[in-house]
């Protein structure tokens, strides 16, 4: 990638913050830490067009960090930025309106649900606080706008899903959606996805009696900046044949797995903390976590089965009831500089599957660090495997382990603990350390 120009990065900076103090005049300024493509994305929304974004993505990343001069020309680059400073056509910020549920160009409604009804394709309805207690079906482009802080509009329901989400084009924002009453066969969630790709932002998911959120097959939608909580059964559930990103989310207090994936899902990080059960369920298709957090859950920190195949890219999996990992059932993990540590079992504990794991710590668990068993394989590549309360790694009959360019020591039994009949590779390890030793023999047994 080519390195950017002073010049060009300076000039391409000045725009920017020309289009960030406009965007500041507006009230166009997404909550927290953004970035400029969530800058961008977020003005766009507000002001119906994709001048930011397509500033940013075509002349101030490629001018700022290199790879070329990007589509837009300068005189482009002005215009664009020229475009921006004029003021928003309405206001983005609507105020606290009496009497009102909710607002869609100007004119009020007594009902949400009269809103929804009434609101053409691609309407933005500013919902007003207060708990609006109507179960919705969005089928159709329209964006759900809280007004106020986070936690002052409610929708909820106490029989079927408080929203459903069966279309493109459908934007939440600033919404808490709540599920009361008692669980049903049929409808054992606060939010549904029905269908299309929707983006749900700085919302509040809360399961009450029930799961948090369904994503069913063929959706597709994208949650940045949300918190699911409090669900009386798992935080989210995607299906087989179902897609979903989640950015800096949040999952608190789920009864069963705060995470259960069986089609494909990415975390960005995300926090999964404090369930009743185990944290992730991978149990097929594609699961990425990348600077994830995954903690204090009373089961398996990440639990992979059914021939799944999650990678998990600098997260930090500690003080779960049970392993951190669990790999089983044929299925394929993969770890790039993780942190597992002070979980109550093993820190990663590989039966029926390979596990592939480089650059990463596993420490101060309370049993292995690394137990490989039930014909389990592992590939350990520049880690440190330190301080457990038994071996760091120990490796049954029947099963293998490949260990190159390691260090593993301060285990309070064996470095290495190995079951004849297991096969086992040290290459440019050190193992040293240890209290009973550093490589020991062990009598086969099941683990």
């Amino acid at each position: 990638m080519a390195e950017p120009n002073l010049a060009a990065r300076s000039h391409a900076e000045a725009l920017w913050q020309r289009i960030i103090n406009a965007f500041v005049r507006d009230g166009m300024l997404p909550p927290g830490n953004p970035t400029p493509a969530q800058i961008a994305h977020h003005a766009d929304r507000l002001r119906g067009d994709s001048h930011a974004s397509r500033f940013v993505d075509a002349y101030y990343y490629p001018h700022t960090f290199g790879g070329g001069n990007g589509a837009l020309s300068d005189a482009d680059a002005e215009r664009l930025v020229a475009a921006l400073e004029k003021p928003a056509k309405r206001p983005a910020i609507v105020p606290l309106l009496r009497g009102a549920a909710a607002v869609v160009g100007g004119k009020r409604y007594r009902t949400l649900r009269a809103a929804v009804r009434d609101a053409p394709d691609g309407a933005e309805i500013f919902v007003q606080p207060g708990v609006h207690r109507d179960p919705l079906v969005l089928d159709r482009p329209l964006a759900l706008v809280g007004v106020g802080t986070l936690g002052t509009v409610v929708i909820e329901s106490k029989r079927m899903p408080a929203l459903t989400l069966a279309s493109d084009g459908i934007m939440l924002s600033r919404l808490v959606v709540r599920r009361a009453g008692e669980a049903t066969r049929e409808n054992r969630c606060a939010l549904d996805v029905d269908s299309g790709r929707a983006l749900v932002e700085d919302c509040e998911i809360v399961g009450g009696p029930t799961d948090g959120i369904w994503i069913r097959v063929g959706a597709d939608p994208t949650f940045r900046r949300c918190a699911v909580r409090e669900c009386g059964g798992g935080g989210v559930w995607i299906g087989r044949g179902a897609a979903a990103r989640f950015e800096d989310c949040t999952f608190h207090e789920s009864h069963d797995a705060g995470v259960e994936v069986l089609g494909n899902a990415r975390f960005v990080g995300c926090t999964i903390a404090n369930g009743a059960s185990h944290g992730v369920l991978a149990d097929e298709g594609g699961t990425v976590l990348e600077r994830c957090t995954i903690r204090d859950n009373a089961g398996i920190g990440v639990w992979a089965r059914a021939s799944a195949g999650p990678i998990l890219r600098d997260c930090t999996i500690r003080a779960s009831g049970r392993s951190g990992i669990h790999v089983g059932d044929g299925a394929n993990v993969t770890l790039e500089r993780c942190d597992l540590a002070k979980n109550t079992h093993s820190g990663l504990d590989v039966a029926d599957g390979r596990a592939i794991v480089r650059g990463s710590r596993v420490r101060e668990n309370a049993y292995y660090g690394i137990l490989v068993h039930d014909g389990g394989r592992a590939l350990v590549d520049e880690c440190s495997v330190v301080d457990n309360a038994d071996s760091g790694i120990g490796v049954r009959a029947g099963c293998e382990i490949e260990l190159t360019r390691s260090h593993v020591s301060g285990n309070a039994q064996y470095g290495l603990l190995v079951t004849a009949g297991a096969r086992h590779v040290v290459e440019r390890s050190t193992i040293t350390g240890n209290v009973i030793g550093d490589v020991g023999a062990d009598k086969p047994r099941r683990g």
